[in-house]
Parts: structure tokens; sequence; C-alpha cells
């Protein structure tokens, strides 16, 4: 059984929104991530465009911007975020 790639693993960088979905997917194992992006470009219209799964994805980068986990640049690029709090005071602040 593969195990899904991390976010730590696949958010080193910033990556734009619709490469950001993907990324997501498969960390929540929904794809099989591949190093030269052949699924990605095989799903782009998926998260390139708005729909009900890209909206999805949206909202759980989003909060995880929110929790502090993600941070966004104003080119609404996402990158891991160096955490400043652990899980416990995310939890019950």
């Amino acid at each position: 059984m593969e195990t899904s790639p991390s976010i730590r693993e696949l958010f080193g960088e910033w990556e734009d929104p619709d490469v950001s979905r993907y990324l997501l997917a498969c960390c929540l194992g929904l794809l099989q991530f591949d190093d030269d992006f052949e699924g990605f470009r095989k799903h782009k219209g998926i998260f390139w465009t708005n729909n009900r799964i890209s909206s999805v994805f949206d909202s759980l980068l989003n909060n995880l911007v929110e929790l502090g986990f993600l941070e966004q640049n104003d080119d609404l690029q996402y990158r891991l975020k160096k955490p400043e709090r652990t899980l416990e005071e995310i939890a019950y602040d």
C-alpha cells in the first residue's frame, strides 16, 4: 500500500492555487502524486476552473491558512507555514 505524501513534503515552496488544490488532493490520497505532474495535467480542468470540487479545496486551503498551517501571499499562492503554536493551542483557542 502506497502512502500519500504529506503537506510538509509538498507545500515547501509557493504554489499557485490550481497546483495547491491538486497537491492537497494528493495529500488526502484522492489522487496519486507523481513528480512529473502528469496527474495534474490530466486533471487540470478540475483544479483550474470554478466547480464544486475546486470550491471545496479552496475552502480547505483557506481553513488551513486560518488555522496557521499554510500561508497565502498576494498572488493567492500557498506554502507551508512554520508552526507558531501547538495543535492543542490551535484547537482550544
